[in-house]
């Protein structure tokens, strides 16, 4: 098994220039499965571009299959033009996190073997002393949000091809069937098929009220922050989202549509004028993967990693996870 030096929460953007390429064309350049010795040179920014100086560094490369107890550490912090080197003997792999107060953690594991410019030439991988960006995302302007986070359990399903409001202030269903007394929007379960051996299971996220919906854009997984800093006010929100789930290799039933690197953004409790143009609006994201499983109590049970900036008109996606607005003890969550 990979143990990966235990050093940040997420990620690190690394930019190696070329696309991928197969491992036959690996192996006719010598870069399929060799050790060979590297240097890299990590140079931090933050999300605008711009050098990210005495920023904590601590770093990997593995010379044998990713295993940690071979591996070549080194730790340290960038320089002043925000760079740091790494060298020594790898088969290809190697990981690194970045931390400094103000920003959020960054950590990324990569392959050297994965990229067309990176190959093997007199024992060294080239370009030897390569240079990769890396971004680290300042901490800009945190605010209180009503988040469901890591803790939170499977809302169950009780209903089966109804339209369900969903109130992401109280992370539950709207009155009857829950807590909540404004659906941010509507959830229905479609299945076909029968006990618990379905050939379609589908979850439909819909909006009703003008100008609400979705977006789907992707996330940068290599952060502790994954979503957009904002909201695009001005994108065109689609008003439903369908998730189908089918069955995996080990039985479990698994979403294709929001994968980890993925999130929605959404728009709700919109407010029009006299001529109907949108004059108020709250803004939140919801963090994929999608889970879905099956309940004892009910025909299904759902758990979705949803936030909600409470302001009106403000599309500040930017969650302070020292406070929660749904339930103050749960500060597990990402930001």
């Amino acid at each position: 098994m990979r143990i990966i030096v235990n050093i940040g929460l997420l990620c690190v953007a690394i930019s190696v220039a070329g696309a991928e390429i197969g491992p036959q064309e690996r192996m006719k350049r010598g870069t399929y499965n060799v050790t060979a010795r590297a240097k890299i040179i990590l140079r931090c920014v933050d999300q605008n571009g711009l050098a990210v100086s005495n920023a904590t560094v601590s770093s990997a490369l593995y010379p044998f299959g990713g295993d940690f107890k071979d591996a070549i550490v080194k730790n340290g912090v960038t320089d002043n033009n925000g760079c740091f080197v790494m060298e020594g003997k790898t088969d290809s792999e190697f990981s690194y996190t970045l931390t400094k107060d103000g920003f959020y953690k960054t950590r990324e594991i990569k392959q050297l073997n994965q990229f067309q410019e990176v190959f093997v030439k007199n024992g060294r991988w080239q370009p030897y002393g390569m240079t990769n960006t890396v971004v680290l995302k300042r901490k800009v302007n945190p605010v209180a949000m009503y988040v469901a986070g890591l803790r939170k359990k499977h809302t169950l399903i009780r209903e089966v091809g109804e339209p369900m409001g969903f109130d992401l202030t109280v992370g539950d269903w709207v009155s009857p069937r829950g807590r909540g007394k404004t659906p941010d929007f509507h959830v229905t379960y479609i299945r076909d098929g029968s006990g618990r051996d379905y050939t379609a299971l589908e979850l439909i996220l819909s909006a009703e009220e003008p100008f609400a919906g979705f977006i789907k854009v992707p996330c940068d997984t290599f952060s502790q922050f994954k979503s957009p800093y904002r909201a695009d006010t001005n994108a065109v929100y689609a008003k439903e989202m369908r998730f189908s789930f089918r069955r995996n290799e080990k039985g479990r039933y698994e979403d294709g549509q929001l994968q980890a690197d993925e999130c929605l953004i959404l728009r709700t409790r919109t407010r029009l004028d006299k001529e109907g143009r949108l004059v108020g609006a709250h803004y939140g994201k919801i963090y994929g993967p999608l889970r879905f499983g099956f309940s004892f109590d009910a025909p299904g049970e759902m758990k979705i990693l949803h936030y909600l900036n409470p302001n009106e008109n403000d599309p500040n996606l930017e969650a302070d996870t020292s406070r929660n607005l749904l339930n103050p003890k749960d500060l597990g969550f990402a930001p």
